[in-house]
């Protein structure tokens, strides 16, 4: 791996500039020169001023139904209790008898004794979901194969999944950014002392416990890639048992977990998410299997070419551990709130082993697809697999933040709210 690139003192003053002119832009110009720290720096600030300018109702309504408008309402609320009905959620998490993470009762709790203006925990989770982000990007961007170059870019795309927007349903993502800032550490530095940071995943949102199963797998049998690669392919196709398989299992949980995972697998939940109550479903559909596949076929190119590409290689590891995960992720895509969303975990390791392994000439076709792909996702109206949206960033961000400066922002939505 390489070290940061030398700063540029005039570089560095045309990031400063503007970015106070507005963060957006500041965000973009810092791209130029990414494996710096003053890029990283903007990108930082930038996030925290997006935190900072997110909006949302207090409830859900027919224009805004994401999750964000629920988080609020849980945070207005913890606004007028007190410590007594924390502890009291804090016995429940603990016992598993009702909870199965806490994160989101913490961070309300925390915040709510200081303000109750929503737009600072926004900024209180943008804080902690950068933090890992950026760990984690500091990783990619510093391998010796990364340039600024239009492949690497596409790659970085793909890599940054799951982007800043995804603090409306925070409880997850950031999970998400953790266990992948955990898992690529431990790959990369070898050093398993990454790993306790799994146990922060699964405080923060409880379907992360589903990684205890995943690493075991992975500890003693996710050296058989020739098993793995048949299983990626055959589950492709055979989504449609992990429903009723999942369901049998439910039992043996402790109340919390089954109360969640019940609720995941019900049927009516799944007939929502997958079939009903959408005017775009069937372009969504459409588009996803489009998406879904084309990954799966990246993953194949990386299993026919294992042994002269990735094999000795320090991606040699990661990719085995890669392989179990799409397993999973095929074989649950029937079930959206496990399959899309785990779906997540797997596309930051792909672009690392094709960053990596993949850097050749000859591959570069296979990333320009992913590129056009992800170009004409950018005007569709719904939000494919768990993929960026640009309608949902236009939903959650009101016009002066594409106008104004960061100082204007932060008054705005702190002193003048």
């Amino acid at each position: 791996m390489s070290a940061w690139w030398k700063e540029n003192e005039k570089d560095v003053f045309c990031k400063v500039i503007t970015f106070l002119v507005n963060p957006l832009l500041g965000f973009f110009y810092s791209l130029r020169r990414l494996n710096t720290k003053s890029s990283f720096y903007i990108i930082a600030l930038f996030s925290l001023t997006f935190g900072i300018a997110f909006s949302t109702p207090d409830r859900r309504t027919d224009l805004f139904t994401i999750d964000a408008a629920d988080y609020r309402a849980n945070f207005e609320n913890y606004t007028n209790k007190g410590t007594q009905y924390f502890l009291w959620q804090l016995e429940s998490y603990v016992t598993f008898s009702d909870k199965s993470d806490f994160y989101g009762d913490t961070v309300n709790f925390l915040v709510s004794r200081v303000t109750d203006n929503y737009h600072v925990l926004f900024f209180v989770l943008a804080f902690v979901f950068t933090f890992f982000s950026l760990k984690s990007l500091k990783l990619f961007v510093q391998e010796d194969n990364f340039k600024s170059s239009l492949p690497c870019f596409i790659l970085l795309y793909l890599f940054l999944s799951n982007q800043i927007f995804n603090i409306n349903a925070y409880r997850f993502y950031t999970a998400l950014a953790v266990t992948v800032y955990s898992i690529l550490s431990y790959f990369v530095k070898r050093e398993h002392k990454y790993l306790l940071y799994l146990i922060l995943a699964a405080f923060m949102h409880g379907t992360f416990f589903i990684l205890v199963p995943l690493s075991l797998i992975y500890i003693f049998f996710g050296k058989y890639v020739r098993f793995w690669s048949v299983c990626v392919v055959v589950c492709f196709f055979i989504s449609s048992i992990s429903i009723e398989l999942f369901n049998s299992f439910i039992p043996f949980l402790p109340t919390s977990l089954a109360d969640k995972y019940d609720g995941y697998l019900s049927a009516m939940y799944v007939y929502k998410i997958n079939e009903a109550g959408n005017e775009n479903m069937m372009l969504k559909r459409f588009l996803e299997l489009c998406c879904r596949t084309y990954i799966n076929i990246m993953v194949l190119v990386m299993i026919l070419n294992y042994k002269p590409h990735i094999k000795g290689t320090k991606c040699e590891k990661m990719f085995h551990f890669l392989l179990v995960v799409m397993s999973f992720v095929n074989f649950t895509m029937m079930i959206p709130s496990l399959g899309s969303r785990f779906l997540m975990l797997a596309l930051p390791f792909i672009a690392y082993v094709w960053l990596v392994c993949f850097s050749e000439k000859k591959f570069r076709k296979y990333v320009y697809v992913l590129g056009i792909m992800f170009l004409l996702l950018i005007p569709v109206p719904v939000q494919i697999l768990q993929l960026p949206c640009l309608k949902y960033y236009l939903k959650v961000l009101e016009p002066e933040f594409y106008l104004t400066s960061p100082f204007y922002l932060f008054l705005k939505y702190t002193v003048f709210y």
